[in-house]
């Protein structure tokens, strides 16, 4: 059954599986994992004893959902919170769950694959102000690298791309 909800998701780029949090590397390791989250939103994930000697089932159990089940499934949304949890595999009910999960990601703008026109970092189609307000925060550090943002396509934002996008801007207008 979790075979049919993985081949269900396995073409969709917001969806990712992971047979075990254990799994080294898959898709994070485990400082990035521990690392994940939001500010005021703590991640869910901590140490997992491998680095500290901490308790070894900490991880295990932050998902375990019944005291000898083998299969425990967790769904974990964009923002890192766990949505779902489960020893049961009920798959149109996990189906649901992980179809609302992308909706709400899709719809809150955190789930963007589309390639990005350079400048309109705020994804509205409009290149204004706004994408300089945003653009300057950018490159203040105050924000995360957006490709958008990197109009001269050195890998840094900084005061060029700036002063690129308010020419580009100027010279719309």
């Amino acid at each position: 059954m979790v075979d049919e909800i993985y081949d269900n998701w396995v073409d969709n780029d917001y969806f990712v599986k992971i047979t075990a949090v254990m799994d080294i590397g898959n898709p994070y390791s485990c400082e990035e994992w521990a690392g994940l989250g939001f500010p005021d939103i703590p991640s869910p994930l901590a140490d997992d004893g491998i680095y500290g000697g901490g308790d070894e089932t900490q991880i295990f159990n932050l998902f375990n959902t019944a005291q000898f089940s083998v299969h425990n499934h967790a769904i974990i949304n964009h923002k890192m919170e766990v949505v779902y949890k489960s020893s049961s595999t009920v798959v149109p009910e996990i189906n649901a769950v992980i179809n609302h999960s992308i909706a709400d990601c899709i719809n809150e703008g955190d789930c963007v694959t589309e390639p990005c026109t350079s400048g309109d970092v705020n994804n509205d189609a409009i290149l204004n102000v706004l994408d300089v307000v945003i653009m300057v925060n950018v490159a203040l550090g105050e924000l995360v690298y957006l490709e958008c943002a990197d109009l001269n396509n050195d890998d840094l934002v900084n005061v060029l791309d700036v002063v690129q996008l308010v020419n580009l801007i100027l010279s719309t207008n």
